[in-house]
C-alpha cells in the first residue's frame, strides 16, 4: 500500500510484518534511547461502527477518513525499560485528532519526521 522504499532511505531500518504493518527503527537518540516505531494501515469498512464514521459523529474530526495510519511508539531507555512516548497520534492517553491522517506517503512521513523531532533525533 504504501512504498516502503522511500521510508528506508530516509529513516533507515524498516521491518515489513505484512503489507499493513511495519516496525521503522529509528535509531537512538541523545538519551540512548532507542525508537522504534511500529505503523499500521487501517481502513474504514464503512460500518456504522467505523471508527472515523464515530469520530465524526462526535465531533473529534470534520470528515471521516477511508484510510489513517495507527501508530505506537516504543522508547527503550538504557536500563532496558520500555515506554510509550514521543507519538504524535497520542496526548495525555487519548487520540490527538489533529495528527489521525489519511494513510499515504506524505502523511507517513509527516507523522515519522514529527516523532523524530519529538524524540530530538534529528532537526526535523
Amino acid at each position: 500500500m504504501l512504498n516502503l522504499e522511500k521510508v528506508m532511505a530516509r529513516h533507515g531500518k524498516v521491518e515489513e510484518m505484512a503489507q499493513t504493518r511495519f516496525y521503522v527503527d529509528l535509531g537512538n537518540n541523545r538519551l540512548n534511547e532507542n525508537i522504534l516505531v511500529e505503523v499500521s494501515i487501517c481502513e474504514n469498512d464503512g460500518s456504522k461502527y467505523a471508527l472515523p464514521k464515530l469520530w465524526k459523529k462526535n465531533g473529534w474530526m470534520d470528515h471521516e477518513l477511508k484510510t489513517w495510519i495507527h501508530l505506537m511508539v516504543y522508547v527503550t531507555d538504557p536500563s532496558g525499560l520500555c515506554h510509550g512516548k514521543y507519538n504524535p497520534t497520542e496526548k495525555g492517553g487519548k487520540i490527538d485528532f489533529q495528527w489521525m491522517l489519511e494513510a499515504n506517503p506524505k502523511n507517513l512521513e509527516k507523522l515519522l519526521t514529527e516523532v523524530e523531532r519529538r524524540a530530538e533525533l534529528k532537526e526535523a
